[in-house]
């Protein structure tokens, strides 16, 4: 197998598992969310405790039951890097959902994951979030300058860099 056949088999693969996680969260399942992870994964996060390995069901089903419904994750922009038996990604997600005191919840964030190949099986390992939400659907000039400047442009809207 030739190098560029390799390497779009495990984009492919490392898309697959991006996809087996959204499917995951989606139904809400933590030992899916947990089957593509690595035994040794991190994630950087904004909220206390900052740095989380968020490997047992226990904290996914804590997260999971405050929300109505399936929890919905549309994943834009991917772009995928292979080398050897590593990867990374990154995207802008829109995640969707309704939490159980009603509240509608429509979150953008720009995602970074790293992979691992372990026994030519792709897992997730440390990965980072930046997370950009607004109460208003309304988007305007004033909005994009918040964004660069991190400063809000109207109340309820915010930036935050986890990573």
């Amino acid at each position: 197998m030739n190098v560029q056949n390799s390497k779009t088999i495990d984009e492919a693969g490392i898309r697959a598992l991006i996809d087996q996680r959204v499917k995951a969260v989606h139904a809400k399942d933590a030992q899916a969310v947990l089957s593509c992870l690595a035994a040794d994964f991190v994630q950087f996060s904004l909220a206390p405790p900052l740095i989380s390995t968020m490997t047992n069901a226990k904290a996914y089903d804590a997260w999971f039951a405050n929300w109505q419904g399936p929890i919905g994750t549309e994943i834009h922009d991917l772009a995928i890097a292979v080398s050897g038996d590593l990867g990374v990604s990154h995207s802008l997600n829109l995640m969707t959902g309704t939490t159980t005191d009603g509240h509608d919840v429509n979150l953008w964030y720009r995602q970074t994951l790293c992979f691992r190949k372990i026994d030519s099986a792709w897992t997730s390992t440390p990965r980072c979030r930046s997370t950009w939400t607004a109460v208003s659907a309304l988007r305007s000039i004033s909005s994009r300058n918040a964004r660069h400047s991190r400063q809000p442009a109207f109340r309820g809207e915010g930036y935050a860099d986890d990573c």
